[in-house]
């Protein structure tokens, strides 16, 4: 036998916490004689039914028999499966207020109907970005509607999904959207917003009261990025949210440090986890779901996922729209074929595939930087801080 290569340990204090990223199994190594025994292990080894050990490993798949070759296989299986759900992210407007208008929405359902048809897909998920898209509801609203409907007509899974700005999270807003089916919401702010005056926060805290305080049904997931981990308390901004939003489970918290170097980033993520999880904030699931198979891949390279501004313009990430991949009118669509699989296809150095996490990676964190080594340390560390956060 042997240790699968997909198996990662992460020797911690007085305990060892190990992961096989294939089939998503855990183990602690709690006591000093198991954790001597493991580090007798090395390379291959003979297999001990009586040994205790040997026998929790086979029994959460970390070791496999030493002639196996059928890991990579079902690694890249698991990892190329073809998606099944469309994602769109719809940027209904800009800073200088140029916004979407109903023949462009018109456009779009078009286009899901289009696309779900053609490719048989099974799920549709829709989010709702730009700069304030809650100006938009007047006509975001009959949209809305009418593409749940044909949801629910041809039986096809939907999410349907607002990314908002803090100061706009509240009761109201939460309750109107509710009534369209609309129960997930992404909320971004960094450290500055945290640290802001007091005044500056006391509507919003009473905001965040009233909606704890309600029964309404809802997930929301707050982005916190920690851009200036120099001048910021980190504890103090983490010990802030936990008090404003109470530890509700409607809240999940996913926490990054920006504009960084590797180290510095890694040591700050341990402290923010650290901080976090004494204080029971939500943060577990999101976690979870980053080192489970396919949990770290970047949605553009998804077949289906497109970001659409509200010009029509098709683009394959959200997040750097200087690439269009086609357009949409009142005519059909067009689509670049080789802009697009520049995301959806990327060509992996061998070595990928034999990383403890390529299961969980496979190369897709982002697609434009995904062959850049710099890029696989940052992701490597990012999933050991998964790890040690969900198993300190």
């Amino acid at each position: 036998m042997r240790l699968s290569q997909y198996t990662n340990v992460v020797r911690r204090f007085d305990y060892y916490i190990m992961h096989n990223t294939l089939h998503n199994s855990f183990l602690t190594l709690d006591t000093k004689e198991l954790q001597e025994q493991f580090d007798e292990i090395e390379g291959i080894f003979k297999y001990d039914p009586e040994n205790p050990l040997h026998q929790m490993l086979n029994d959460k798949k970390m070791i496999v028999s030493k002639n196996d070759v059928s890991e990579v296989s079902l690694a890249k299986f698991y990892t190329d499966k073809k998606h099944s759900t469309m994602k769109l992210f719809i940027i209904v407007n800009d800073k200088d207020n140029r916004s979407i208008d109903t023949l462009m929405l018109e456009n779009i359902y078009h286009f899901i109907i289009s696309e779900v048809f053609k490719n048989h897909l099974f799920g549709l998920e829709i989010t709702i970005g730009g700069y304030n898209p809650l100006l938009k509801m007047e006509i975001l609203t009959p949209f809305i509607e009418k593409v749940h409907q044909f949801c629910e007509e041809n039986e096809l899974n939907f999410i349907g999904s607002f990314k908002i700005p803090p100061v706009l999270l509240n009761v109201q807003t939460l309750v109107e959207l509710n009534q369209h089916n609309i129960e997930h919401f992404h909320i971004c702010f960094d450290d500055a917003f945290i640290l802001k005056e007091k005044k500056y926060h006391d509507q919003w805290d009473k905001s965040i009261d009233l909606i704890i305080n309600s029964d309404l049904k809802f997930e929301c997931t707050l982005d916190v990025d920690f851009t200036n981990i120099e001048k910021t308390n980190i504890e103090g901004c983490i010990e802030s949210l936990a008090k404003v939003f109470k530890n509700d489970e409607r809240f999940q918290f996913y926490f990054e440090v920006a504009g960084h170097t590797e180290n510095e980033s890694y040591k700050a993520m341990e402290l923010i986890y650290r901080t976090a999880k004494a204080l029971h904030m939500n943060i577990e699931k999101e976690l979870k779901r980053m080192i489970h198979v396919g949990g770290m891949h970047c949605d553009s390279t998804n077949d289906y996922f497109f970001a659409i501004d509200y010009r029509g313009e098709l683009f394959k990430c959200h997040e750097s729209l200087s690439n269009s991949a086609g357009m949409l009118s009142d005519k059909g669509y067009e689509m670049d074929i080789n802009k697009t699989s520049a995301f959806t296809y990327s060509k992996l150095k061998q070595s990928c595939t034999t990383c403890g996490i390529y299961p969980v990676c496979s190369g897709k964190r982002c697609p434009l930087r995904s062959l850049n080594n710099d890029m696989c340390k940052h992701v490597l560390e990012h999933y050991y801080n998964c790890l040690i956060y969900l198993y300190l």
